[in-house]
């Protein structure tokens, strides 16, 4: 699919410059753009979903996909793509700085349009 390689490659260049520019911080710095997941526990939620995606034959990480609990939860705003539209991070509600995106080929619209609802 021809317009799917188009829609990856332009994926893959914007999302790297785009996370890259996203300041994490404090909650007291206004000029940080994400701070700190809340806790350990959707800490280690959200981190596993990101290993997960890391391992899987379907997902490719974008962008982001690192975190650190040195000094806080802090995990990098993360764009996953996967070739799969029921992959698990597509279909679960993740509270934290995870996206996920699936590029459909465009022959198969209405089948796409029956897999969101």
């Amino acid at each position: 699919y021809p317009l799917c390689a188009l829609a990856v490659s332009a994926l893959d260049l914007g999302c790297h410059s785009v996370t890259k520019s996203l300041k994490l911080g404090q909650v007291d710095d206004f000029t940080s753009f994400t701070s700190a997941v809340i806790d350990a526990t959707a800490f280690e939620k959200i981190t596993g979903f990101i290993d997960r995606a890391k391992k899987s034959s379907e997902c490719t990480i974008l962008a982001g996909g690192n975190y650190d609990r040195s000094k806080g939860y802090f995990v990098e705003p993360t764009i996953i793509l996967t070739t799969n539209p029921r992959y698990e991070t597509m279909t679960t509600e993740i509270f934290g700085p995870v996206l996920t995106v699936y590029v459909y080929p465009e022959a198969n619209f209405e089948e796409t349009l029956r897999h969101a609802s």
